[in-house]
């Protein structure tokens, strides 16, 4: 059983990795360099966790998962529609902005909620070596999640405005640059 939650985990990561992949070109696109800088960590931050995964998968288990996507993600063409930047008018692509936020959002709360879950059954069955690699996960995610949602209010709160929203961006990509250098630095050789 441990081992079918860990592919779950896994496959969960590899979903990741295109979600954040997609989302970091969607705000390059709109010319959202803090955001688009956001997914640039988290894809790297989750590339590595995926790797952890896996390779505690064919450690303990001697299974190699095969790295496969579980869902059709497609963010961008269900809000861009193969349009060029230039044929889009403010008001869309702040429509868009605000799309994508929403559903990043409902995708960290639904991948909370599943390695939630995922922990919870390690518990149940006593694995708690296989648990302790997920809480870190699950920490993760969680911290994630506060920091978007905060963002998402403050979005909200500031109704989208175009200029606030530029306005923020060299925080948040500086902010994201800098959690960068210290994942690179902390992150052991393999």
């Amino acid at each position: 059983m441990s081992l079918e939650l860990l592919i779950q985990a896994d496959d969960r990561l590899t979903n990741a990795l295109i979600f954040h992949s997609q989302n970091r070109d969607l705000f390059l696109f709109l010319a959202l360099v803090g955001f688009a800088e956001q997914h640039n960590y988290q894809y790297i931050e989750e590339g590595y966790t995926k790797r952890q995964v896996k390779g505690h998968i064919i450690t303990m288990y001697g299974y190699i998962p095969q790295d496969k996507s579980t869902n059709d993600i497609n963010l961008i063409e269900s809000l861009i529609n193969g349009r060029k930047q230039s044929q889009l008018s403010s008001n869309q692509k702040w429509h868009i902005l605000q799309s994508a936020y929403s559903e990043y959002l409902k995708w960290e709360a639904d991948t909370l909620n599943l390695y939630s879950q995922i922990g919870k059954a390690l518990v149940e069955s006593n694995d708690m070596s296989d648990y302790g690699l997920i809480q870190k996960i699950i920490n993760d995610v969680a911290e994630e999640y506060a920091f978007i949602s905060k963002i998402g209010d403050q979005l909200s709160f500031m109704e989208y405005d175009s200029a606030q929203v530029i306005g923020m961006q060299t925080e948040i990509q500086n902010l994201f640059r800098k959690k960068l250098k210290h994942l690179y630095k902390d992150i052991p050789p393999i």
